[in-house]
């Protein structure tokens, strides 16, 4: 869906790119310049708490624009480099949709 509303890539990241086991979600960060967002599911652009719940419930993860901010400053494609206990940068993974 992503990819047919113009997306070019998106950075994977949650417990799918720990050394978990088994992986309870996933959170990815959207590149949104050049998307049409008319043609995303409205559940993707709704991050309020209760629109993320409707995403991990229909897609398993929760979906943020690059563009957005998050909560500790800074956008989320930062947000997502940073160990959330340490601070200290970590990698996560790029996915190319075109």
């Amino acid at each position: 869906m992503l990819r047919d509303a113009g997306c070019k890539a998106a950075f994977l990241d949650g417990s799918f790119v720990t050394e978990k086991e088994t992986p309870g979600d996933f959170d990815l960060c959207w590149l949104a310049m050049g998307v049409d967002e008319k043609k995303l599911d409205p559940i993707i652009l709704d991050c309020s708490s209760e629109g993320r719940k409707k995403q991990k419930a229909k897609y398993g993860g929760e979906f943020f624009p690059s563009t957005m901010g998050a909560t500790s400053g800074g956008f989320f494609f930062s947000f997502f480099q940073k160990d959330k206990f340490t601070q200290m940068p970590k990698g996560i993974i790029r996915i190319t949709l075109v």
